[in-house]
């Protein structure tokens, strides 16, 4: 074999180490990326109806209306989806939670829950006057974000509300009084695993839906394999 002159041989190291530096410069990935790359192609969640295909129609009210604040932030949506739970298979999933913005004067407090379990009710905050059941939970600011980590399991999305009397109105129709519909979701445009959540704290009694009382934004960050 034939053996390479000590000039031949820097050589050979410098382009080696370049060549070395070049592979490891052009295939880096930025963290986020492949948050999001994840996110797009594995999903952390997937969502079910329950076999709910009823649109609820949204009235009107002298309140500013769930389009106008969703469309305050400039949020892109399509058709009611008529989800009712979410879903995740991994050992923790990441969610960010924005409150959008709310007009209510009944103490609503938004949470989340454990499928068919409100008594699960984990309470993130408060919207409108004070909650005698969770006087401790705290007053959000419109764009306040709450960001919760859960593990595997199967959830829904609540509020306890007081108006003439205590009642929760959840993401999962056969736990809310005469099986209504008190809350609408969306998916949100150009956003994968982000959706809105408008939610009503009156009984279908009451011609005032305009499920405007607690609006969110609940976005899925990242997840974590088993």
């Amino acid at each position: 074999m034939k053996k390479l002159s000590p000039i031949s041989n820097k050589i050979t190291k410098k382009t080696l180490a370049f060549a070395v530096m070049f592979v490891l410069m052009f295939s880096y990935v930025s963290p986020n990326a492949f948050a999001e790359d994840v996110i797009s192609s594995t999903p952390c969640v997937t969502t079910d109806t329950l076999g709910d295909t009823h649109v609820e129609d949204v009235g009107t009210s002298p309140e500013p209306t769930f389009a106008s604040i969703v469309s305050d932030y400039g949020i892109s949506i399509g058709s009611q989806t008529q989800y009712q739970i979410w879903h995740t298979n991994k050992a923790t999933t990441t969610f960010e939670i924005t409150f959008l913005n709310g007009y209510t004067a009944a103490g609503d407090v938004f949470g989340y829950y454990k499928k068919g379990n409100i008594n699960s009710f984990v309470p993130l905050f408060k919207n409108g006057s004070t909650n005698s059941v969770y006087p401790a939970v705290t007053q959000a600011n419109p764009g306040q974000v709450y960001t919760v980590t859960l593990p595997a399991g199967d959830y829904g999305f609540a509020m306890h509300m007081e108006f003439g009397g205590h009642a929760y109105r959840t993401s999962e129709t056969s736990l809310n009084e005469n099986g209504e519909d008190n809350i609408i979701s969306y998916n949100v445009s150009n956003s994968p695993q982000t959706y809105i959540l408008g939610l009503e704290d009156l009984p279908f009694s009451v011609s005032d839906r305009d499920y405007n009382d607690i609006v969110v934004k609940i976005k899925t960050v990242s997840c974590e394999q088993l």
